[in-house]
C-alpha cells in the first residue's frame, strides 16, 4: 500500500524551523537553561544573561553563538528549544522557566528522566511551536503522533524481530519510510515490514509522498533522531 499525505503540508516538525542541530546537545541545552535559571524574570538581551551564554558557549566549545547580539538574542531567535520541550513559558518579554524548567536546571531531574519525559510528552503537533491553523489541520485528520516514542518503538521491535544489528533508523529511512506511514497512522508492523523491505531493495518508495519537501525539513525531521 501507497501511504498518502493526511493534509498537503503533513511533516514532521517538533520544535524550530530553522534548525540549530548543535543546540540540542546536552551540555549546550542544560547551559543555556542553567544561565535562563540564573536570570529569570529578565529580558532576553539581559547584559548579565549574555555574559553567562559566553561562558557556556566557552566552557562547551560549541560552534554556535549563543550571544548573538541583544535585538538578535538567542531567546528570540532559538528559543523554541526549550519553550518547545516545556522548560521555557511562551514568550512574555521576560525569561520565565516552568516548574519542569526549574527541576532540570537545577538537577532535580536527570538527563536521563528528563529525556524519559520527552519521550512521553512530545507529541505532533507541538502545541508550544505549532500555530493554530497548522494545528487545525492535524485535529481534522483525527492525527496525533508520538514521534519519539514511535521510533524506540520501532527500533526496538526491529531488534526483537530481525536481530540487534537491525535496530536502528537512519535519517532517510525516518524521512523515506517512517514518516510518511505514520501520517495514515500505520501500525508497528507496518513500519517493521517496510523497512524490512526497503533495506533488502524489495520496497520501491518512488511513488511514495514527500514529507520533506522544504528546505529546511530534512534538518526538521533529524532533530528527532538528533535527540
Amino acid at each position: 500500500m501507497i501511504p498518502s499525505k493526511p493534509f498537503d503540508s503533513f511533516k514532521w516538525r517538533w520544535l524550530s524551523v530553522q534548525p540549530t542541530e548543535s543546540l540540542l546537545s546536552p551540555p549546550v541545552f542544560l547551559g543555556a537553561l542553567r544561565a535562563f535559571a540564573q536570570f529569570e524574570h529578565r529580558q532576553p538581551s539581559d547584559p548579565d544573561l549574555l555574559r553567562a551564554l559566553k561562558v557556556v558557549q566557552r566552557e562547551t566549545r560549541t560552534r554556535v553563538d549563543l550571544v548573538r547580539t541583544p535585538e538578535r538574542n538567542l531567546v528570540r531567535n532559538s528559543g523554541q528549544y526549550w519553550k518547545g520541550t516545556g522548560l521555557l513559558k511562551p514568550d512574555r518579554g521576560t525569561i520565565e522557566l516552568t516548574n519542569l524548567g526549574h527541576k532540570v536546571a537545577a538537577g532535580a531531574v536527570t538527563q536521563g528522566e528528563f529525556a524519559a519525559i520527552m519521550v512521553q510528552q512530545a507529541v505532533l503537533p507541538n502545541p508550544y511551536t505549532y500555530l493554530p491553523q497548522e494545528t487545525d489541520k492535524w485535529r481534522q485528520a483525527s492525527l496525533e503522533i508520538k514521534p519519539l516514542m514511535l521510533i524506540l518503538q520501532i527500533i526496538d521491535s526491529l531488534g526483537m524481530r530481525y536481530g540487534r544489528l537491525q535496530a536502528y533508523i537512519t535519517p532517510n529511512e525516518l524521512m523515506a519510510i517512517t514518516i510518511p506511514l505514520s501520517g495514515v497512522s500505520a501500525g508497528l508492523d507496518a513500519h517493521l515490514g517496510s523497512l524490512r523491505r526497503y533495506r533488502n531493495g524489495s520496497l520501491d518508495v518512488s511513488r511514495w509522498p514527500d514529507c520533506t519537501p522544504g528546505s529546511n525539513d530534512k534538518r526538521m525531521a533529524r532533530e528527532f533522531l538528533l535527540f
